[in-house]
């Protein structure tokens, strides 16, 4: 079965989520595994959290092996290898050509572990997700010839010299998909899907994505391959809920449970915002802010700048990695580091890990929450879009 090259953790969490499905099931006549390889990451903490992740996993499937987590994704080349101020096409141009280095730092085994070469394990399917702020509204917007670039044409020059079959690239809604184009289709046939919370019934939570499919590597037929791809079709909002993992639930379900104020807690600067909002909600839908129960503000931020809060469609905006301080003008009340997991879809809480049939993710402190809820995709998204995906995608032993 594939093996898999994750992204953050949240990938493989998704996939131990399908493999225990499927296999509980017993509809296939062959026990569906799915093994984690390798993953780059530069941040030390995301590295732990992979780590982490990856040993829940286990809990699910019974694989507790670790998988190799190297540093910057550039660095499988020669530091000098292209030059990070020149402009995007001229620096795929110079990564293309570049040597490749057949080792790198693991810090899973704390030794230079073969990321190349006979000593080095293939992959049948990776899953990315790559940075998203030169494409996302709410960064830089610099697109191609932002500074994260390097890493998507490094990303495709990696999976181009192992030929590996099948990737996913998580991304903004507004990922460049010419430069999607430009870096991948010599090798690959690309199909994208746009993926919603609200395809899985969760509706509450505004977490959109654009997934790009690569599947197929174009190889010779003298060169025969380990996997075959089958043609993606554009998939419906009926398609993804055939597959939801879970029952469709509210976001505000098993959150914001105390019927205490925290109000008093609330410093000026807060005071000031709630004012703020409560006032403009009054002008936009002539009532009061604590009539509606799901209108929630991110106190993190000052409105008057930047407004982030679930009065204009209803649903909870984007959690960043700072976003601590979601405020529910109904209860008075902030949501506290579970809600915001649960809103996403992670098992934190027992309706969800016992509907999904794992054990719970263990989540502790403040920091832990922000650090998996910042920018994450939501769960269901993440094992749907992947499922989707394996649907259209056999193994050669199977035909």
């Amino acid at each position: 079965m594939p093996l898999l090259q994750p992204a953050l953790g949240h990938a493989e969490m998704g996939q131990a989520v399908i493999q225990k499905t499927i296999n509980s099931s017993k509809k296939l006549d062959r026990m569906v595994e799915f093994t984690s390889i390798r993953a780059h990451e530069t941040n030390k903490g995301c590295r732990q959290l992979i780590a982490d992740h990856v040993r829940w996993c286990g809990t699910v499937t019974n694989d507790h092996s670790q998988p190799c987590v190297h540093g910057d994704l550039t660095q499988i080349m020669p530091s000098n290898s292209f030059d990070p101020e020149s402009g995007f096409e001229a620096k795929a141009a110079q990564i293309n050509q570049a040597k490749l280095r057949t080792t790198q730092y693991c810090f899973t085994h704390d030794h230079q572990c073969p990321i190349f070469g006979k000593r080095a394990r293939e992959v049948d399917l990776d899953v990315s997700g790559l940075p998203c702020p030169d494409f996302s509204r709410a960064g830089v917007e610099r697109g191609k010839e932002g500074p994260t670039a390097m890493l998507f044409c490094s990303h495709a020059k990696f999976h181009a010299a192992w030929q590996t079959p099948m990737l996913i690239i998580e991304n903004a809604p507004d990922l460049d998909l010419g430069m999607i184009t430009y870096l991948y289709s010599k090798h690959y046939r690309i199909r994208c899907l746009r993926v919603m919370p609200a395809h899985q019934g969760h509706a509450g939570v505004a977490r959109d994505y654009m997934v790009s499919t690569t599947a197929e590597y174009y190889r010779e037929a003298s060169k025969t391959a380990r996997t075959r791809g089958m043609p993606l079709r554009p998939v419906s909002n009926t398609d993804l809920k055939v597959y939801s993992p879970i029952r469709r639930q509210r976001f505000q379900e098993d959150a914001l449970d105390s019927p205490y104020s925290m109000r008093y807690l609330l410093n000026q600067r807060e005071k000031a915002a709630i004012a703020f909002t409560s006032q403009l909600y009054k002008r936009r839908r002539s009532r009061d802010a604590a009539a509606d129960p799901n209108l929630f503000l991110n106190l993190s931020d000052n409105p008057g700048r930047r407004l982030s809060w679930s009065g204009s469609w209803g649903c909870l905006p984007t959690f960043r990695t700072n976003s601590t301080r979601f405020y529910n003008f109904t209860r008075e009340q902030w949501m506290t580091p579970r809600d915001r997991l649960c809103a996403l879809g992670f098992p934190v809480t027992p309706n969800t890990w016992h509907a999904m049939g794992v054990p719970m993710l263990p989540v502790q402190d403040e920091n832990r929450a922000s650090s998996i809820g910042g920018n994450s995709f939501h769960f269901s998204s993440a094992t749907i879009a992947q499922l989707v995906a394996l649907a259209y995608y056999r193994t050669q032993m199977s035909c």
